[in-house]
């Protein structure tokens, strides 16, 4: 299936991130990373509610009372309301030189967060798992690790490591990893945020190449792609057999801009699949 989005929210988020549907509420939570912002778009009423935080925010997931994140400097829970927040177990790390990137939960409930170096440099980027006491390293030696997802019978993990183009899936079992290996490698673009179908097809938004690819994560074929009019498509979800793909105008020139004025905003297309809801923060 090809087509093409539409414009959803004419934003112009400089980073828009870390989309999540939320099956409950009928509510997509998504991201400005660099303007600090998290979204609420309620789809029943088709309003946008946008909170400002303290800090740049990568990743959000839902938890019993109020959600998880990651933040520029580690990782964070904050209130239902969106005021208070509060440290978690966090990767060590010199977040003068690193930050959280994108993550998502488990099966077991523990948020997969991704470390990137600021620069992007090849081997640095690493993956940790955290719950409300520990922060486990589960994968390192990555550049920057970004959509990750799990399938519908939770014994396979996909994940993207950007700047190498690639997705690699990998045996899951237990909350342990093994069996890595390569399924795609993006002919354009570099691979960013993703998310699974319930026939466990991947969807990965792919940046610089402005479009979502749809994927057979066995075959590693390309069944189709949704065109957004933006160059940087940065994440996705499917809420139902809607799909809604963030953008950003991330160091975009002004010519850049005059060509796709829609950069930085939230797409939409119907697609003939149903999404898998994602996990959410356990602990």
């Amino acid at each position: 299936m090809n087509t093409k989005a539409d414009v959803l929210l004419g934003t112009k988020s400089i980073l828009g991130e870390g989309a999540w549907f939320d099956v409950q509420r009928k509510v997509l939570l998504w991201l400005d990373i660099f303007g600090c912002e998290i979204h609420e778009y309620d789809v029943r009423t088709k309003t946008d509610t946008c909170h400002r935080v303290e800090k740049p925010v990568t990743t959000i997931v839902p938890a019993a009372d109020g959600y998880a994140l990651g933040m520029i400097d580690g990782v964070w829970s904050i209130d239902s309301e969106f005021k208070k927040l509060t440290r978690m177990p966090t990767p060590e790390y010199d977040y003068a030189h690193y930050r959280c990137n994108e993550g998502k939960c488990a099966p077991d409930g523990r948020l997969w967060i991704g470390i990137m170096e600021l620069e992007g440099k090849s081997g640095m980027g690493a993956y940790y798992a955290v719950d409300g006491k520990t922060c486990e390293l589960m994968l390192d030696n990555l550049d920057v690790p970004n959509g990750i997802v799990w399938n519908s019978t939770h014994d396979r993990m996909y994940y993207t490591d950007t700047v190498s183009r690639r997705i690699y899936g990998v045996d899951y079992r237990d909350g342990k990893i093994s069996n890595q290996s390569t399924i795609f490698v993006a002919p354009d673009g570099m691979p960013d945020g993703m998310t699974i179908d319930e026939n466990d097809h991947i969807w990965a938004a792919v940046w610089g190449a402005g479009c979502v690819y749809h994927i057979d994560p066995v075959s590693g074929s390309v069944l189709g792609k949704v065109e957004i009019s933006a160059p940087q498509a940065s994440s996705v979800a499917i809420g139902d057999s809607r799909m809604y793909i963030t953008s950003a105008r991330l160091s975009m020139s002004d010519e850049d801009l005059k060509k796709h004025p829609d950069s930085g905003a939230v797409f939409v297309a119907d697609v003939p699949v149903r999404g898998i809801e994602a996990f959410r923060f356990k602990y």
